[in-house]
């Protein structure tokens, strides 16, 4: 949930983490209530993947902008505020959730956060929010950037993330924007593992040899 604070250089807005923990992570929920759906836009690419259809959450998502990283790797997750009037905040959230491919469970623990945006609520459903200007709306788009590093053990999966707007216009207001996360190993890794079938194919023939 946003809260809004009157201050001498303006309306202020600011994410209020206690609530929004124990209400799914969402300031939808009760409170910002009027959706404004051209309120951010997520700069990822087009999806490299086919993932349309049910998500392990048993949401249909359809595709949705990606961002591709490997293992230990920081990545920029890049997205507009299009329309924040008159105050809003920024969340980026579900770090928590299972990778959307196969069914091992696979999670993004072990990740370090941008240390510019402020941890709310406690591991492993905890969210992110900006709050270093408590954005008082001037016209847009707005740029924010929320920059990930990933664990060096990291599974390779796709993970679906999501940013979220919300904030004042007569009245509370709320969008979000799911995207995908794909992770891969190193280029490194692959490389090897290819150089290491190479070595057992020729170890093959020459014992086919003898």
């Amino acid at each position: 949930m946003v809260t809004t604070l009157l201050a001498f250089n303006g309306l202020l807005a600011q994410a209020e983490p206690p609530w929004a923990v124990n209400n799914n992570n969402s300031c939808s929920a009760n409170c910002h209530t009027n959706s404004r759906p051209d309120a951010l836009q997520v700069n990822g690419q087009a999806p490299p993947l086919d993932l349309d259809g049910l998500r392990n959450d048993g949401a249909m998502r359809g595709e949705l902008p990606t961002f591709k990283a490997s293992r230990g790797d920081t990545i920029a997750l890049l997205m507009d505020v299009l329309n924040g009037h008159d105050a809003y905040a920024v969340q980026i959230k579900r770090f928590d959730k299972e990778g959307v491919l196969g069914s091992g469970g696979d999670l993004l623990t072990g990740y370090t956060p941008d240390s510019n945006w402020e941890p709310q609520g406690p591991l492993p459903a905890r969210y992110y929010t900006d709050t270093d200007d408590s954005f008082d709306w001037r016209g847009g788009p707005v740029a924010r950037t929320f920059e990930l590093t990933l664990a060096t053990d990291t599974p390779p999966n796709v993970y679906d993330l999501e940013y979220a707007v919300a904030g004042e216009n007569g009245g509370k207001f709320y969008d979000d924007q799911h995207f995908d996360l794909q992770v891969v190993p190193k280029p490194s890794t692959l490389a090897l593992i290819g150089l290491a079938l190479v070595g057992l194919g020729i170890g093959f023939r020459r014992g086919q040899r003898r």
